[in-house]
């Protein structure tokens, strides 16, 4: 995962950046599990990420602040992004709000 082309293609904003370095920081949390972790790795059979990994639990936690932030452009690239990593439908969870109703409990 190149978090470095991630945060270039979202071109976020002075307001976005403030948001970034902890989902940086998650990002190369999961990143690192799977490369340790590549043949264990938790995956439906579809190949997505298992959304109950805690590093991708972690990830939704500090991409939330971010997402709220994002243009409909950034949150297009966002997904695509997400797509490409088995991540979509962790994303479009975060989109939706369905996320911010299951961490309150």
């Amino acid at each position: 995962m190149q978090i470095a082309g991630i945060k270039q293609r979202l071109s976020l904003t002075a307001a976005q950046e403030r948001y970034w370095p902890a989902v940086e920081k998650a990002l190369r949390g999961l990143s690192e599990r799977a490369v340790e972790y590549r043949k264990n790795l938790k995956k439906s059979t579809d190949g997505k990420v298992d959304a109950q990994v805690a590093e991708v639990e972690q990830l939704k936690a500090a991409a939330l602040p971010l997402v709220t932030q994002l243009s409909d452009d950034q949150k297009s690239t966002v997904l695509v992004i997400a797509n490409m990593a088995g991540l979509g439908s962790v994303v479009t969870d975060l989109f939706s709000g369905n996320d911010v109703a299951s961490n309150n409990n």
